[in-house]
């Protein structure tokens, strides 16, 4: 499943805040929460950047086969 940034970023504050957070649906708590305290601790060294979704990487496939010369 993927959150927003934006939802990532109010969980990690109610974390670090100490407050409750409810489980949005289609895992476990404690697998949610698991993610959150990742989420907080990628936050804690990259801020909000961290956050967000990665864009998909593209390259030709030339460049592909000079990386593995």
């Amino acid at each position: 499943m993927k959150y927003t940034k934006e939802f990532k970023l109010d969980c990690v504050n109610k974390y670090l805040n100490g407050i409750r957070i409810d489980n949005p649906g289609g895992c476990k708590h404690q697998t949610f929460m698991r993610k959150v305290i990742h989420w907080a601790a990628i936050y804690q060294q990259l801020g909000e950047a961290g956050l967000e979704h990665k864009k998909p990487g593209l390259c030709s496939a030339p460049v592909k086969l000079d990386r593995y010369k």
